[in-house]
This record gives structure tokens, C-alpha cells and sequence, in this order.
């Protein structure tokens, strides 16, 4: 089932390393506190867990696109007025303190905690990430629609110099960075004071300017600066545990968290491909000048072609920018962070009831007060799980088992069935869940055509240098950053990009992604660094394998296989 074609004319798929349990509780405020808050809850969706032939545990989620921007065009309406536009900020301000206050406390205190005590923090914490996803949930629907008709008015209707994709991308900048940039600022702050450091002792420029950098080099480096016990190292390991105290979340995903220690922030920075002869800064501020450039390259298309704008989208733009760009992108490092402290909760959980933090994943959050009380009963259905596990999130019933029980012999009865909405996903593993999607299939036309094959590769070029409008390279496709590495000057190929694919895009030589806009992460991230990407393609990481050479045309956004 992970590895069957979807139907991508009219079903979006978006692929990541993810678990139930840390993705579904994304998606439940996205339906019943949406709807209470604005009236509509969000598109129909249906999210297919399970190992791939790679072993990674992967979710799909798949929704249509189409659905999203009607919902955009909405929401988008209610924020063109000032008044509401002002009680949405708010709104977003004070739920995410909140939030991230409840965060801190919980990763400060989860030791603590009986499993009784854990629960009703779970719960609790839930709520509160609840409140702040709901109003968060504005930011991709928005997204998808002002990206839309700002495309549209630009391309029909803009006169001036720039070609129109290069305004419609310059239209999509802001002038905050992306929380990817801020990681690597603080970075070089770390690589200057290591260089320094570097310079006052000379063991340190034993290990680390010799050319027999082995395996083994990264690890050798980190102990000898945080055993030394030399005070020159005093502010390096203060740099240090800044950044983690303040990136702590960085490679987190929707799978497992991380906690990055100093050790591990020193790992990153020493990394053999970041050296020249006088230490590691060079590296860094080299990407920094490049971030810089970009920057002004990109606000400069977007003072002239904001200039000719009629003054609605002057605000579309505006609106597209805080809520589409901004405000996604801080949502993003809220989740990681979150994740952290749902982590901490669960640990407690795992301890408690002899499960493995894995096993716990695969709960969604709706089931853990039954696993509490019956822990042993969830052992075959974990099994079941991780070879095919379904969750279907509807506004209304779709599969048979959800009505099954309800009269429908009468108008009245079926009448009142039909403007009932459903109010927790249905869900279902192993077999049970192949038929479902059988049944799911035969209503919404979720797969390809038997014998489809998707051989023509093609996505939307979110940047490239018009110095170079063709790249080869060796593909890495990467679906779990945390297992797979990829090496310097290789193509990455990825479903989509999360924060913990920055080391990988840092090296990459260019970035074709199955899914996302102009805004997304990988476009964003790929303009700020001056990387090559193309979007959107749908399936290049099922088609596109490790090792192959390929090339890629950004006049066009084709991607030929070339050996």
C-alpha cells in the first residue's frame, strides 16, 4: 500500500518520516476546533502510515488541493478585514505563549512525573497545542490560494521588467528570515569562537589541521573540548550551549525528537567537509554572504512589482506574507519545539508501561487514557500498525463502518445523518485497513489507473542561477535525515524538506521535492541559500533512485534520467 500510485491529478500527497502519533495531533484541531472557530473545518483527508521498501516508517497524508483553496478564499476574505485581522494576531500571539510556556515547563519538570501525572499534563499541554493549531491552521489554506491568484493576476495582467515568475517569487519574499537562517547565523557566531579557540591551543590544531581526518575525527574533536578543561575553551562551550538551549528542537521531525546537546552542536560545526586551513568559519560565512546576497536580490524584484500592484493585492500580498510565510514558518519551529515536550510526556509513559517510545508513537493521542488502563491489548494491534495503519479525517462519513448502526430507512433519518459531522477519525491497521481503503478508494478515486506508469518528471522551478539554467548530478534520495546522509555536492531528492534536512541542504548541489509551493519550506529555504529546486513534482522520490545521474532543465523544470 505505501508504495502504490496516487492518483496526483486530483489527490495532493504529502510523504514524511512521521508517526501517528506526533502527525494525527496536528490534524485534529484542523476539524473540530477549526469548526468551532471559523464555521469550516479543514478539507477531507486521509493519512496512510507503514514501512516503505527503504524500512522507513512513513506517512502520507493526502488531501486535494482544490478543497484547500476554497477554504483559503475564505479564511483569506475574513482576513482582509482589519478588525479581524488584528483579533487573528492576537489570537496567534497569546495561545502561542501559552503554549511554549506550558513547553518549557514540561522539559524542565517531565522527570518528575508519575503516569497519572503524565496523562493529565498530556492532556492539558494537548489543549493548549490545540488552541494555538487551530488559528495555525489558517496558514496553509491561505497559502495555496494567495500564491494562486497572485500568480494569476501577475501573469495576466503585470507589464513591467521582470518576467513573471521571478515576480510572482519575489511577491512570495519577506523581509523576516526563516528560522533555517537563524540556525545558520548562530552557527557561524559558534564557528568564529571555535576558530578562536582553535588559535590559542595547540592540541586542538593537532587534531583538527592534520590531513587524517578518519571516521572517528568529529568524536576525538568534542572530547578534548569538553574534557580539557582548558579556559580557553570557556566561551566556545558557552556558544555552545546557547545554541542548544535555543535550537534545541532543530532535528525534529514527525517521527521522534531529538534533543541537540553542545556536543552535538560542536559534531555539526567540526564536520571535515566545513574546514580549510584556518578552521571552520570560512564555511559559514560564506553561506551567510550568500543569504545576504539573496536576500537583497529578492526584496529589490519585490519593491518594484509591489509598487504596480492594485492596492487588493498590495494586501493579498501582505496577508500572504504574515500568514502564508511567516507565520508557517514559525509554526513549524513551535511544533518541534512541542514535539519535544510531548516526547518528554510519552517517555514517562513508555517507562511506566514497559512499551517502547516506538510502540507509544503509534497511538493518536484520542487513544492514550485506553492504553493507560489496558496497555497489554495494544501489543498485536502495534504489530498490525506498523505494516498498514489508516486514519480518515472527514467533515462526513465515508466508510461503511462509521454509519454502520444508523436507520437510514427514512428521508428524516438520512437526512439528519447527512448534516452530521464526524468528530474523531476513523481508523484502522492491518487488513482491516486495505479493505478500508478499498471502500475509501471506491468513493474518492484515491489511486492511478492500473498499469499507469509516471515516467515524465516535472515539478516548478522555486530557484535557480541564470547563470545556469541546466544541473547534473548524483541523486540521494532521503526520506529520514536522521538515518541517511548525503554527501557534498549530491542532488536531493526528498517527499518535501523539514528542519532537520538542513545539513542536507547546506551540501546538496540542488533540491527536487514531491510537493509544496513557493512557500514552502524547501522553496524558501532554497532562494535564502541560493540553491536549486524544483517543487512540486508529485512523485520524484518514488521514481528518482540513490545513485542515479540526472539532469535537470530550469527553463522548463524537467528532470531526465540520464544514466
Amino acid at each position: 500500500m505505501m508504495s502504490k500510485q496516487y492518483n496526483t491529478d486530483t489527490w495532493y500527497v504529502w510523504e514524511q518520516n512521521a508517526s501517528p502519533m506526533l502527525l494525527i495531533m496536528t490534524l485534529n484541531p484542523a476539524f473540530n476546533d477549526l469548526r468551532k472557530y471559523l464555521g469550516s473545518c479543514f478539507m477531507n483527508t486521509i493519512v496512510i502510515f507503514g514501512s516503505d521498501d527503504s524500512g522507513n516508517f512513513q506517512g502520507k497524508w493526502l488531501f486535494r488541493l482544490d478543497e484547500g483553496r476554497i477554504l483559503g478564499q475564505k479564511m483569506l476574505d475574513m482576513l482582509l478585514c482589519p478588525s479581524y485581522l488584528v483579533s487573528f494576531n492576537t489570537g496567534v500571539q497569546t495561545t502561542e505563549e501559552r503554549l511554549l510556556k506550558k513547553a518549557n515547563e514540561i522539559l524542565s519538570e517531565y522527570k518528575t512525573y508519575s503516569l497519572s501525572k503524565a496523562v493529565d499534563v498530556f492532556e492539558e499541554f494537548l489543549q493548549l497545542y490545540y488552541d494555538y493549531y487551530k488559528l495555525g491552521w489558517f496558514t496553509e489554506p491561505v497559502q495555496w490560494y494567495t500564491e494562486y491568484i497572485i500568480s494569476d493576476y501577475v501573469n495576466k495582467h503585470y507589464k513591467g521588467g521582470i518576467p513573471a515568475a521571478e515576480a510572482i517569487k519575489g511577491l512570495l519574499v519577506t523581509e523576516e528570515e526563516s528560522f533555517a537562517i537563524d540556525i545558520i547565523r548562530d552557527l557561524f557566531e559558534c564557528a568564529k569562537v571555535f576558530d578562536d579557540s582553535l588559535g590559542k591551543d595547540d592540541e586542538l590544531q593537532k587534531l583538527v589541521l592534520s590531513d587524517d581526518k578518519n571516521v572517528d575525527f568529529q568524536k576525538k574533536v568534542v572530547n578534548y573540548v569538553f574534557s580539557s578543561g582548558n579556559e580557553v575553551f570557556d566561551m566556545l562551550l558557552k556558544k555552545l550551549q546557547e545554541h542548544s538551549a535555543k535550537f534545541h528542537w532543530k532535528k525534529n521531525n514527525y517521527f521522534s525528537t531529538t534533543f541537540v546537546s553542545p556536543q552535538d552542536v560542536l559534531f555539526e560545526l567540526v564536520d571535515e567537509s566545513h574546514f580549510d586551513n584556518k578552521g571552520v568559519a570560512t564555511y559559514y560565512s560564506n553561506h551567510v554572504a550568500t543569504i545576504d546576497d539573496s536576500k537583497l536580490e529578492q526584496l529589490a524584484i519585490k519593491s518594484q512589482v509591489f509598487a504596480e500592484l492594485p492596492s487588493y493585492y498590495q494586501n493579498v500580498v501582505g496577508i500572504s506574507n504574515s500568514i502564508g510565510t511567516v507565520l508557517i514558518d514559525t509554526r513549524k519551529k513551535n511544533i518541534m519545539t512541542s514535539n519535544s515536550a510531548f516526547d518528554a510526556i510519552l517517555s514517562v509513559v513508555s517507562e511506566a508501561t514497559d512499551f517502547s517510545l516506538d510502540d507509544v508513537h503509534l497511538l493518536i493521542p484520542q487513544e492514550l487514557r485506553n492504553f493507560i488502563d489496558d496497555p497489554s491489548s495494544y501489543r498485536e494491534r502495534f504489530e498490525e500498525r506498523r505494516k498498514l495503519f489508516v486514519c480518515l479525517q472527514t467533515d462526513f462519513p465515508i466508510v461503511d463502518e462509521i454509519i454502520e448502526g444508523i436507520d437510514t430507512s427514512t428521508e428524516k433519518s438520512i437526512l439528519s445523518w447527512c448534516v452530521q459531522p464526524t468528530t474523531e477519525p476513523y481508523i484502522a491497521e492491518g487488513d482491516v485497513a486495505e479493505k478500508a481503503l478499498d471502500k475509501i478508494n471506491s468513493v474518492l478515486n484515491l489511486y492511478a489507473n492500473s498499469g499507469e506508469q509516471k515516467n515524465k518528471l516535472q515539478g516548478v522551478v522555486a530557484f535557480c542561477d541564470a547563470r545556469e539554467t541546466t544541473v547534473e548530478g548524483v541523486v540521494k534520495v532521503i526520506r529520514n535525515p536522521k538515518n541517511e546522509q548525503l554527501s557534498e555536492g549530491e542532488i536531493l531528492v526528498a517527499p518535501s524538506t523539514t528542519p532537520d534536512f538542513l545539513n542536507a541542504i547546506n551540501k546538496c548541489r540542488a533540491i527536487i521535492t514531491d510537493w509544496g509551493g513557493q512557500t514552502s519550506h524547501a522553496a524558501i529555504v532554497s532562494r535564502e541559500l541560493k540553491k536549486p529546486c524544483v517543487i512540486g513534482t508529485n512523485f520524484a522520490s518514488q521514481i528518482l533512485k540513490t545513485g542515479q545521474k540526472i539532469r535537470i532543465d530550469f527553463n522548463s523544470g524537467n528532470i531526465e534520467i540520464i544514466d
